[in-house]
């Protein structure tokens, strides 16, 4: 069973809070973004969109994606991928690992739910929480070790079958802090 219940996600976030790195993005980046979701997509504002609702959950998947990498890269302060590649094929930022600088995978999450992990684990995990467009929070890293422990996990059901690409992370006390050197 899917979990998207705001309550759940925000008792896990006030466990975790002490060791939340927050991050503001500039409002400048917040258009910019905007501009490289509208390029990928060939129109010139979102009023063009034929389905306002489907044009409007991409862009703010986009947002999420590029928040939460510009919060890493504000951290570990170097750039950890190619913002011109992307600025040309927008849609690479939805790949599992774009970081070429660092072997770890970034995942944002917000208060509708809690971050799905990629199945099988290939690399550490930085999860991020997207308060909104202006406040965001690394939350920490998940380590394999912790992966393969299931009690911080709970299987997605997809059309009535336990969905084997993805695992839904419900407890994040399990995250270890990030420090400059991504985690003690």
């Amino acid at each position: 069973m899917e979990i998207l219940c705001n309550k759940m996600v925000l008792e896990e976030i006030d466990r975790v809070k002490s060791q939340m790195l927050p991050f503001s993005p500039i409002i400048c980046l917040k258009y910019e973004i905007e501009e490289m979701a509208l390029n990928y997509l060939g129109l010139q504002d979102m009023y063009q969109l034929r389905d306002r609702f489907e044009g409007n959950l991409y862009l703010q998947n986009f947002k999420n994606r590029v928040l939460s990498i510009k919060a890493v890269e504000y951290y570990l302060s170097k750039e950890i991928v190619d913002w011109k590649e992307i600025k040309e094929k927008p849609n690479l930022i939805f790949k599992r690992n774009i970081t070429a600088q660092i072997s770890y995978e970034v995942v944002p999450f917000t208060y509708d739910a809690f971050p799905k992990i990629g199945c099988p684990f290939q690399y550490p995990v930085i999860c991020v929480f997207i308060r909104n467009d202006k406040s965001v929070y690394i939350t920490g890293i998940l380590t394999e070790e912790v992966f393969n422990t299931s009690k911080y996990f709970e299987d997605n059901l997809r059309f009535g079958s336990i969905d084997k690409t993805n695992k839904t992370l419900i407890n994040l006390t399990c995250l270890k802090p990030m420090k400059g050197n991504l985690y003690e």
